[in-house]
């Protein structure tokens, strides 16, 4: 479910250039993603997966989603 709501973050953000008096500026997003390993995990554990993915996306080329 987390995927989806990305894609479509990603999608939604991606396709809206902002409009300058220099012209439209394209705008895109990386986004990093991680689940809990259980449910009694700790939050920065997951947040650094979450920053990883996000790494993971830009070195891929950017614009795009990746999960841990």
């Amino acid at each position: 479910a987390s995927r989806l709501v990305a894609e479509r973050l990603h999608r939604t953000i991606s396709g809206q250039p902002i409009s300058t008096s220099a012209g439209d500026l394209p705008v895109t997003v990386s986004v990093g993603l991680a689940s809990p390993v259980s449910l009694d995990a700790q939050l920065e554990p997951l947040l650094n997966r979450a920053d990883e993915a996000l790494y993971v996306a830009k070195r891929s080329g950017r614009n795009q989603v990746a999960t841990a």
